[in-house]
């Protein structure tokens, strides 16, 4: 697959605009936790398939984002229970640099 170029930020209107389809039709509430597993997902799978000119922008929104919606909708707790819960901390937490030298 070859790599994204800027256009791969387009994901984060995508998510922005199915969370609120998600709204409209009554259901975020009840699949919040799945709706952030699944753009801590995407995120992480698209961090790497982005240009490397553009992967250190495309992580700081993706942390910005997910860090707002954990923060905003979470407890520690059901966040905890996030497959890979130890990755979606380091994301959330870290620089990319950091991010970065612990997952390479």
């Amino acid at each position: 697959m070859h790599s994204l170029k800027e256009n791969g930020f387009d994901i984060f209107q995508i998510m922005n605009d199915f969370k609120q389809l998600l709204i409209e039709h009554n259901l975020y509430e009840h699949e919040k936790y799945c709706f952030l597993q699944h753009k801590f997902n995407v995120y992480t799978y698209l961090l790497f398939k982005v240009a490397p000119e553009f992967q250190e922008k495309f992580y700081d929104i993706a942390r910005r984002n997910l860090h707002n919606e954990a923060l905003a909708q979470f407890s520690i707790n059901k966040i905890k229970q996030i497959n890979k819960s130890f990755l979606f901390f380091d994301f959330v937490s870290m620089t990319y640099t950091d991010f970065v030298k612990k997952t390479w």
